[in-house]
Formats: C-alpha cells, sequence, structure tokens
C-alpha cells in the first residue's frame, strides 16, 4: 500500500495565474469587481471550475540513472 501523505492545498495567485494564460495564448475575459463576497460564496462559485492536481515522483529506473556521454 502506499505511504500516507498529508494533503497540500495552495491556491494560485492571480498574476501568476494570467501570465501563464497570456504566455500560453489561452484566452480569457475579466470584469470589474464587484460585491465582495464572502468565503463561502467563493468556494460554491469555485467547485464548478476548481479541480485537485496531484503530482507523484517514482524512482528512477537503472536505465534512466545511466547518463550517455
Amino acid at each position: 500500500m502506499p505511504e500516507a501523505r498529508p494533503l497540500h492545498r495552495h491556491a494560485i495567485k492571480t498574476g501568476a495565474l494570467r501570465d501563464f494564460l497570456d504566455n500560453s495564448a489561452v484566452p480569457y475575459e475579466t470584469t470589474a469587481p464587484g460585491t465582495e463576497l464572502k468565503t463561502a460564496d467563493i468556494a460554491a462559485n469555485a467547485r464548478a471550475y476548481a479541480l485537485l492536481i496531484s503530482c507523484t515522483a517514482k524512482e528512477p529506473t537503472q536505465t534512466a540513472k545511466r547518463q550517455d556521454c
């Protein structure tokens, strides 16, 4: 059974996301700030478009460790 690891949740800063989208030529829309949302409202809205991204590192194989010079 795989070793249990703590789940870390991270938010992405708006500027970093905007830079990524711009550099990747992904179209998006922005709007002027509206009324302030409560945390519960933000969470409810985010469920429609948020997802968990998980990365798992594997031990390199002997072939991958070997460097051809």
